[in-house]
């Protein structure tokens, strides 16, 4: 029996990648598959949060297209395919949802994800939490690899490519706040300053502290109505992966604790519209990466925070 049967929580599982481990999809079904605090709880916790308070939606569906504009971005054009699809089916789904939770795929999958939300909703009603080590701020210009990894946020705020912000037809993200960089370039960070928001690097979370930087983020997305809230799992210091776990870490992330205290702020504000996890591989086993993205999961749709007490 859903814990709240007015309340319409839905996942969209969006497996674009383009990285060498193409295994989202098994991820997906492991996240989904937490019982409890980890996957080894599940022979005596048999409560399923998200697969009995969720409707879990049939994959996106992408095409892999020939990678013939390397001036713009290597696999340019599948990921201009992949953020058209995604959008569409975004833009269906949200109207008739409270929350919209997509596991991706990497975060190339952002670019779908905001498409299909300014397509319903007012883009200077919503806040874009983005949580990163990386600033994902580059354009063609500015980036040396040409790698659309390195988009998507700069996209929803209307930098990039005319093929990948052409279809926002003008309604951007106006306020992002990215927290947990910790790898930027430098002409990167030039975008950065031109999309204004609010920035803060790991060395930032040491020195102020993680409430300190949700209390300030919040305030300044007061006025919004929504949050989006993106989370790279790659955020979290490596040495809380498994090997080839995640594609891009980055020493001296974020400790769990930290990424589910996010996650938590950010849903007990009520404004929590949709939210992204992505950047996971499934390594055929089991992994402490796997239950946590559960546990965001759950934190995220507003379930299970009981299990902290609250």
């Amino acid at each position: 029996m859903p814990m709240d049967s007015m309340l319409q929580k839905y996942i969209l599982p969006n497996p674009f990648f383009l990285g060498s481990y193409k295994v989202y999809k098994s991820a997906h079904d492991r996240i989904l598959d937490v019982n409890g605090a980890s996957e080894n709880s599940g022979s005596h916790n048999h409560n399923n949060l998200l697969r009995s308070n969720t409707v879990i939606l049939p994959e996106v569906e992408f095409s892999n297209l020939p990678d013939d504009r390397p001036e713009d971005g290597h696999y340019f054009n599948s990921t201009v395919d992949m953020e058209l699809k995604a959008g569409q089916r975004i833009a269906e789904i949200l109207p008739k949802a409270d929350q919209l939770l997509v596991l991706g795929g990497d975060h190339t999958v952002s670019m779908g994800t905001g498409f299909g939300i300014s397509q319903v909703l007012d883009m200077k009603k919503v806040g874009l939490i983005y949580v990163d080590t990386h600033g994902d701020s580059n354009t063609p210009d500015s980036s040396n690899t040409k790698s659309v990894y390195g988009y998507p946020a700069a996209v929803n705020c209307g930098f990039g490519h005319p093929e990948m912000i052409n279809p926002f037809k003008g309604n951007f993200i106006q306020k992002i706040c990215h927290i947990g960089l910790s790898d930027i370039d430098i002409r990167e960070l030039e975008v950065m300053k031109l999309m204004g928001g609010m920035i803060y690097s790991c060395l930032d979370i040491v020195e102020l502290g993680m409430k300190t930087i949700l209390d300030q983020t919040l305030e300044y997305m007061s006025d919004c109505e929504y949050i989006w809230l993106s989370m790279d799992i790659d955020a979290l210091d490596p040495t809380f992966f498994a090997p080839l776990e995640t594609d891009v870490p980055v020493i001296g992330g974020m400790i769990p604790r930290e990424l589910m205290y996010i996650a938590y702020r950010v849903q007990q504000t009520q404004k929590l519209k949709v939210s992204e996890i992505v950047q996971i591989n499934d390594i055929g086993r089991q992994t402490p990466v796997i239950s946590l993205a559960s546990r965001l999961a759950e934190l995220c749709l507003g379930l299970g925070s009981w299990r902290y007490g609250k």
